[in-house]
């Protein structure tokens, strides 16, 4: 059964989405700070939960009414966890790592979250998002917060180019994915730039979105881990050139086929390494 506000309206969900290192976890952070909203803590997983809801729990043998209301029920029952009278809104962060999950979550929220609202964070600079990347995965500091963010800040990076191009092509089409979701639903497209240098604008702009109240937002204490990427980034003016034509030959849908081929093939090894450190 649907539950309702104190004031007998039904809860308003959402979801902030994007690419890991956009910005989605400032953004996840401020809005459930808000006064009126319950959220979980923790980064959501794409799979197994949207792309198979109750089943992952059961045999698979569910009706079709628990299987409708089965997402939405374990999605409340997991942003509700710590909910608190006053609280009108209900919501959680999830991340896109491949064009495979962006496309499951796309269509797992067609299926059956249709009201859900989406605040999805793009970063314009794949260079330095990848290279936040790389930087995080290689040391475990993931943000401002985390032991050893001061000693990681000026530590030096050289990316692989074609490692980057993996990387851009597969972000490109995540991103292109997650937006076509505004076609369905009601989505908050916000600029990982302008988080940089507007950010309580931003936030304010999302609290209306969600049809929050107007908040100031004094519980970040959110900083920047890495300097600006030209400086820790070895070889960022040359993957800055790699990017825009890789960018403009996506757009026109005329990336090399031998890039592709390579790009692919990288593909393959990557999940091949995955899964044979799942079974060791």
């Amino acid at each position: 059964m649907e539950t309702t506000d104190p004031n007998g309206k039904p809860p308003i969900r959402y979801l902030v989405i994007g690419c890991p290192r956009s910005g989605t976890t400032v953004m996840h952070m401020a809005m459930a700070g808000h006064p009126q909203v319950t959220s979980l803590s923790d980064e959501m997983e794409t799979t197994p939960l949207f792309a198979m809801g109750l089943s992952t729990f059961t045999c698979g043998a569910e009706s079709n009414a628990e299987r409708q209301g089965g997402l939405r029920a374990l999605f409340d029952a997991i942003t509700t966890i710590t909910a608190e009278p006053g609280h009108t809104h209900r919501g959680a962060k999830v991340c896109a790592r491949s064009p495979a999950e962006a496309l499951i979550l796309v269509e797992a929220l067609r299926a059956y979250l249709p009201e859900v609202r989406a605040i999805l964070t793009i970063r314009d600079d794949l260079v330095a998002q990848y290279g936040s990347l790389r930087k995080a995965r290689r040391s475990n500091v993931w943000h401002s917060w985390n032991p050893g963010a001061a000693a990681e800040r000026n530590r030096k990076l050289k990316l692989n180019g074609w490692l980057f191009r993996r990387y851009v092509l597969n972000t490109l089409e995540v991103i292109q994915t997650l937006r076509t979701l505004a076609e369905s639903h009601q989505v908050l497209e916000c600029s990982f730039e302008r988080l940089q240098t507007e950010a309580n604008a931003i936030y304010q702009e999302a609290f209306s979105f969600l049809d929050l109240e107007p908040h100031p937002v004094s519980w970040l204490n959110a900083r920047k881990v890495n300097p600006p990427p030209a400086d820790y980034i070895s070889n960022y003016a040359g993957m800055s050139r790699i990017l825009e034509t890789l960018r403009s030959q996506h757009a026109c849908e005329e990336v090399p086929g031998h890039v592709k081929s390579v790009t692919n093939a990288l593909d393959q090894l990557s999940k091949t390494y995955y899964w044979a450190r799942r079974r060791s």
